[in-house]
């Protein structure tokens, strides 16, 4: 019985905390704003060379395992 006194009082320690806090909450951007570079950075060599090699570290019995692996 007194662990869960202790379980609730430290539920409600933590609940003050959460309330006195300055916690902030920033809106999301908005998909198009998100992903407006997408079509720049899905052709970059960079983004291709990490898709192929985390392809290649998931192949089976594959002699070379990527560097994601």
């Amino acid at each position: 019985m007194s662990a869960n006194l202790n379980r609730t009082a430290d539920l409600h320690v933590l609940l003050a905390l959460v309330a006195g806090s300055a916690i902030r909450f920033e809106r999301p951007q908005e998909p198009e704003v998100l992903f407006s570079d997408w079509e720049i950075a899905r052709k970059s060599a960079d983004v291709d060379a990490l898709i192929l090699a985390w392809i290649a570290s998931h192949v089976p019995g594959s002699a070379h395992r990527g560097r994601l692996h």
